[in-house]
């Protein structure tokens, strides 16, 4: 799962309206279904914040160089503008709530903001703990 906010987004709708921003969005999420491919799964959660489910990833590495490659998108589609990606390596069978997941998430998000933006900040959630990762 990647929690994926964009940074310097507000300045589109106030320099150019919120109809550039609502094309900027839209183009976004064409190119993002693009990287990450059909079997996955990305819903905006308002403004400019999305959630992104990848299936089937092996792990850690998978989900970094996925991150990475939106990271790489989300500056293509705009320049200027980044991402600032939390994600979460969580296992199937995890007895986790979702809540608690997406707020795992969107904390790793912050994170990634507090220390300057246009990164990612990955973690495996297993069913006891968080265990944060490089």
């Amino acid at each position: 799962m990647l929690f994926l906010d964009l940074d310097n987004f507000k300045s589109v709708n106030d320099l150019e309206g919120h109809a550039a921003g609502d094309a900027l969005l839209k183009s976004l999420v064409a190119r993002i279904s693009e990287v990450i491919g059909a079997s996955n799964i990305i819903a905006r959660l308002g403004g400019d914040e999305f959630l992104i489910l990848l299936k089937d990833v092996d792990g850690q590495g998978d989900i970094q160089l996925t991150g990475l490659e939106l990271g790489r998108t989300v500056s293509c589609v705009r320049p200027g503008l980044t991402a600032s990606i939390g994600g979460l390596v969580i296992d199937r069978d995890s007895k986790q709530e979702l809540d608690s997941i997406l707020s795992e998430a969107d904390s790793l998000m912050y994170a990634v903001k507090r220390s300057g933006k246009a990164s990612l900040k990955i973690a495996g959630y297993d069913a006891t703990e968080l265990v944060l990762a490089a």
